[in-house]
């Protein structure tokens, strides 16, 4: 599948030793590469439909990335979609109220038929992209009944209800950024972890140092992260995903077919 990485912290932070070894697994997750840098609600993203080791902008990139407080980084193993521009996370959306969401996703929709209504507004043809049009929504719906934005308190309602529909039989593994707030969730086994180094944490799909302090992310609720630090908790929803043979066998037909 694919692998995922945030940052999220209250002062600038040298990212450059974590992301590098992220990239380092692009042999093994060789569909695409993707960052996002958020500053001051602002979302700035980057990726190519290339392997991140084989990728020379993605090289000079690194050797010129200035410090940062938020980011979020993905290498992608194509199971839905080819492997294209379009289908490269990270995937970005607006709701009406005009603030930028963007997202990043480990894991296939298995058990969300429903999603396949926005094949007709998405660029590409992943179910990572139709799940953030799912989420958009949401609310859109909400904003448009309060006839105004949304605070952070209804927005992470929002997420959280829509993340234990989502989670039921899917493997749901994501990052979400509303520009002021890093959204996380987990609900597979040994496949998110998190480290806290002063006021950053770091959060990648597999440990990216020798550091004994890493720590697995909470699994089976949605979190909430600003300025390093987890300031809120979701629903425990109990949606832990294991595969089965029948899906196990579809993700390496489809891997094979890309």
């Amino acid at each position: 599948m694919c692998e995922i990485f945030a940052l999220n912290s209250k002062t600038k932070y040298a990212p450059d030793k974590y992301l590098r070894a992220f990239f380092s697994h692009s042999d093994e997750h060789h569909s695409g590469w993707g960052i996002a840098l958020i500053e001051d609600g602002n979302i700035n993203i980057e990726k190519e439909p290339v392997k991140a080791s084989d990728s020379k902008y993605l090289k000079e990139r690194l050797n010129n990335l200035k410090d940062c407080k938020d980011m979020l980084a993905h290498i992608r193993l194509a199971t839905v979609g080819y492997m294209e521009y379009k289908n490269t996370h990270p995937f970005t959306v607006n709701d009406i109220s005009g603030r930028k969401w963007v997202q990043i996703h480990n894991g296939t929709m298995f058990e969300a038929s429903f999603l396949s209504d926005y094949s007709n507004c998405q660029d590409g043809t992943t179910d990572s992209e139709q799940m953030l049009y799912y989420y958009k929504d949401c609310l859109d719906s909400q904003i448009s009944k309060k006839g105004g934005e949304l605070s952070f308190e209804e927005r992470f309602k929002i997420i959280d209800d829509a993340v234990c529909i989502l989670s039921d039989g899917c493997k749901l593994n994501m990052m979400l950024h509303d520009g002021e707030y890093l959204y996380v969730h987990r609900n597979y086994k040994d496949s998110l972890y998190f480290l806290e180094d002063g006021d950053a944490v770091i959060i990648s799909t597999s440990p990216l140092s020798s550091e004994d302090e890493w720590l697995q992310v909470p699994g089976n609720m949605l979190l909430a992260y600003k300025d390093g630090k987890c300031v809120k908790r979701g629903t425990n929803h109990g949606h832990s995903f294991e595969f089965t043979e029948e899906q196990l066998k579809y993700i390496y037909t489809a891997i094979a077919m890309l």
